[in-house]
């Protein structure tokens, strides 16, 4: 039974990449005459915490506790010219790998810090973690520590050791729709089908979708991420805190943008 104490224990430390959303707010009444394309005008603009960003504030959302290691600089924004609930376009500025390498070197001591001070470990790659970095955070991680990589990389092999991955369907197809050697559970997230949980020389488990309007689905990956890593912190068996997640999952795509589903709304839910 959920109450609003059930997460108060989580500790859990997000390492990943800080990705700041950008939502342009328009209206439209005309195709512009240049191009086949809306004309908008802009009304409102808002910013939100992506990424390994909103990882951190699901986990807190609920109650829990965390360490959050990141690099702001260079900034890796997501914008999107939205009209209604409709996204029009998005305009991205990533940086590449090496431009973080530096800062994240910096970093190493926030890590094992954070590390020290947490029961299960996240790692939220957006494919801008330098290969070192992640390495470097499985490889640190204490005895009896979970590690969930939220993986961005078709190459698995950076992740061995991390004992949970959490592909979404295309990131599972290029990973061949295999285990990689390295993990022991690869939670593959599906959108409007729900998730399934591959495991070593078991049968896959299904969970159908809890989602009742989906409006978007910006974000719900990183839900997924977030009360997993913080159910398991609490104690809750692997199959509980899937049915949880997948349970804010479907929550968080009836909302428009990134999420960070409350205790209140999971209670709610569950009931």
């Amino acid at each position: 039974m959920l109450d609003v104490n059930s997460f108060s224990t989580a500790r859990v430390a997000v390492i990943g990449d800080m990705i700041h959303d950008e939502y342009l707010h328009c209206t439209s009444s005309r195709v512009s005459p240049e191009a086949p394309v809306p004309v908008c005008k802009l009304i409102r603009r808002e910013m939100r915490d992506g990424g390994a960003g909103n990882v951190y504030n699901g986990i807190v959302a609920l109650g829990g506790s965390a360490k959050f290691v990141f690099v702001t600089r260079p900034q890796h924004v997501k914008t999107r010219v939205v009209v209604g609930h409709h996204q029009v376009a998005r305009i991205d500025k990533e940086p590449e790998p090496t431009e973080y390498l530096d800062a994240w070197r910096m970093a190493k001591g926030d890590i094992l810090s954070a590390l020290r001070g947490a029961n299960v470990v996240v790692i939220s790659d957006y494919g801008r973690m330098p290969d070192e970095i992640i390495r470097y955070t499985i490889t640190n991680a204490l005895p009896g520590q979970t590690v969930i990589v939220d993986p961005k990389r078709s190459d698995t092999r950076i992740y061995s050791g991390a004992e949970i991955i959490t592909p979404n369907a295309a990131e599972w197809r290029a990973m061949g729709n295999r285990l990689p050697a390295g993990n022991r559970f690869a939670l593959v997230t599906q959108g409007e089908h729900g998730m399934t949980l591959f495991r070593k020389r078991a049968r896959p488990l299904r969970f159908p979708t809890e989602a009742r309007d989906v409006i978007d689905v910006t974000g719900a990956g990183d839900t997924v991420v977030a009360v997993l890593a913080t159910a398991l912190s609490c104690g809750y068996k692997l199959r509980e805190s899937i049915v949880l997640a997948n349970l804010a999952a479907g929550i968080a795509c009836e909302k428009f943008g990134t999420h960070a589903v409350t205790i209140q709304e999971l209670m709610g839910r569950k009931e």
